[in-house]
Order: structure tokens, then sequence, then C-alpha cells
């Protein structure tokens, strides 16, 4: 089954956190869920499948002084929720953007547990990397990923979080990280100038849970990127042998690495690429991406590796339907949250596409 989560509904006003789940490939879809009842809520709903077909939904809910990060789960395929978990370990705050996995290796000690990662505001050098984890959805623990400052860049805007589960028990997290000389959480998009930026990219930390501790290892830097577009979309998968890969945006293009290998760069020519999406099952690695031609004109493109990443074939476009921005911003605007992943020997991406409004679309690709 695929699920196709937080169908936002701007018709009143608000959003509500809908998900529809399909049992045929997404050929045809079942009657609306709503996992957190028909209140207005954040915009920003993840789901994830767990073991046993249980869905696993997060969103940031409305709490006093902002809004908190929210757990829920479904046995029977959406019909019924469990009663929503809401954290009180970190004070509310105007977002949590967050991110959600479980741990669906089947030899790990902890099959089943799910992760969720978010932001929040610890202090005002700027926003903290929080992770959650609970094997039942009904206990949770809490830590957090220290700050990795620069000497003289005492502030870091950190969003875009990932997170992905290993076959040993661990997980990575990751994130977008930008090391300011200053900054205010009144304009938190703001990063300044170039003279107030020490570095921009990506960093990545290991979790560790045990069922009734968690803990995070001080983060790593991985790659740096050329622009603060990067921080809004990211890919984070890992493989059968436990290694971590990223995919991020940086000098016009794409790029996809193992963390602890070599780094394949992926370009249009004539065109800017951006939003990457990354999923691995086994040796097959499916890279998805955006790219903007000359005549302002946005396409959805992909490529493959069958050897484990080692080589990739050319980029290929998943639609022959291309769009123009207008109103969604290429950059942060229709799918902000867009996600591949393998299921029954097929890949599917969704991913935003704005050639009738904006819609999320869902390709089915047979690698």
């Amino acid at each position: 089954a695929s699920a196709n989560p937080a169908v936002v509904d701007l018709s009143h006003g608000c959003s509500i956190p809908t998900v529809r789940v399909s049992q045929d490939g997404g050929a045809t879809w079942g009657a609306a869920a709503y996992p957190w009842g028909r209140k207005c809520e954040d915009l920003h709903a993840v789901i994830a499948w767990g073991p046993g077909s249980r869905l696993w939904g997060g969103e940031a809910v409305s709490v006093s002084g902002g809004v908190a990060m929210s757990v829920t789960h479904s046995d029977d395929l959406g019909k019924t929720w469990s009663k929503p978990f809401v954290e009180r370990f970190t004070k509310p705050w105007v977002g949590c953007y967050p991110s959600i996995t479980v741990d669906n290796w089947p030899g790990s000690p902890n099959f089943g547990t799910v992760y969720v990662a978010y932001n929040w505001l610890p202090d005002r050098y700027g926003p903290g990397v929080a992770v959650m984890a609970s094997r039942d959805g009904a206990n949770w623990v809490h830590t957090e990923v220290a700050l990795d400052s620069m000497p003289g860049y005492p502030y870091s805007w950190r969003i875009g979080y990932r997170i992905a589960a290993a076959p040993d028990g661990t997980a990575f997290v990751s994130f977008y990280q930008s090391s300011l000389k200053s900054w205010n959480p009144d304009n938190m998009l703001w990063e300044g100038p170039d003279s107030n930026v020490g570095r921009l990219g990506f960093e990545v930390a290991l979790v560790h849970f045990d069922g009734g501790k968690l803990s995070a290892d001080r983060p790593a830097w991985v790659t740096s990127v050329d622009q603060t577009a990067a921080q809004w979309q990211s890919g984070l998968a890992v493989d059968d042998s436990g290694r971590a890969w990223l995919a991020v945006e940086s000098n016009g293009g794409v790029s996809v690495g193992r963390l602890d290998g070599a780094w394949t760069a992926f370009s249009i020519p004539g065109q800017s690429s951006y939003k990457v999406s990354l999923a691995i099952s086994g040796r097959i690695i499916f890279v998805g991406w955006h790219a903007t031609d000359a005549a302002n004109q946005v396409w959805t493109y992909y490529s493959l590796s069958y050897d484990g990443g080692q080589t990739f074939l050319p980029p290929a476009l998943v639609s022959n339907v291309s769009w123009s921005p207008g109103s969604a911003t290429a950059v942060n605007g229709v799918g902000l949250r867009e996600n591949a992943d393998f299921g029954g020997g097929v890949i599917y991406y969704a991913y935003g596409d704005a050639r009738s409004g904006t819609s999320v679309y869902l390709a089915q690709i047979r690698p």
C-alpha cells in the first residue's frame, strides 16, 4: 500500500491533515481519513509505514504558545487512529517541520521502532534538532543533537531534517545548517549577506536507542552547498550494509553520495536543478529532482544506479509535461516535502507539479 498525506484544504483558509490509502499502487484511493480530526493544523504532516502495515502519522499541532510535535498511528489502513501523543519535551514554537521513519529492518534490535525528528527553538542561537523514539506509540523518549558551531559564527540556522533507520538498530538524522555571525528568531529565514555566513551545508548525526534511552552523537559536517535554497529539500537513505546516503542541491545541480564515499553530481545542460529525492533498495539507487529551463519551465527528472552507486544512468524525464512555477515558486511551493520509496519492486515518487494548480503527483517507475 501507499499513502498520500497532508492534503491541504485551503478553501476554508486552513490546513486539515488528511490521509488517503491506496491498496493497488495508486490506481484508486480510499476515503479520506483525519488522524487529528477535522481541525486546522500545521502544513507539514508526514507519514511512514511500519511492520504489520501500521501507518504512523506525525504533525505539528496547536498548543498554548505555538505548536508541538504530535504522533498517532493506525492499524487498519487509516480507518481508526490511536489517541495522538503530543510531546512536552520541548517548548512550543512556530513550527516543527518534522520527519518520521520506522525501523523496518527485520534483523534490527529496534525493529518496529518509530523515530521523529523536528525543530524547535531552545535559545536565540538557532533551532534545535530534537529526536523522539517509541516502540509502541505511547511511551516516548527524547534527545537533542548538539550544536556544531564555527568560531566567530555562534548562530546556526538549522532546518530540513531527515531521519532514517539503519539495520543495526541505530538511526541517522541529517539537516541543513548555516553558520552565522548574527541571527534573529523573529526573522528566522533571514541568513544575511555573504559576509554574515561562515558556511552552508548539511550535517549528519547517529542516534542510539535502547528502548529506555535515546542519545545522539555529535554531528559531522558532510557536504557544503552554495545557496540557501538547498535547505528545503534533501534525501537521506540507508543501504543494506548500514551505510547512509545523502542527496542535496548545490552548484546549479543535485548530487548524491555515500557519507563515507565519493559523490556523484547530476546536472541538465542549460537548466537549474533542485529539490532532490532519494530511495535505495539493495543495489538500486533512485534519485529524482526538478530542473528549470531557459524558458522558466519546470521538468521532473530521475536517474538510477544498478551497481550500488558506482555508476548512474543518464537523466530521464519522469513526465513529458512541464509547468510554469507561477504562484507556486520552484524552490518553496508545491511539493515542499517530496519523497520516493520502493514497494513491491516499484519506485513510488511523489512530487509537486503545478501543471493543474497546486498538485502532487505520484509516479510509478519500474527499475
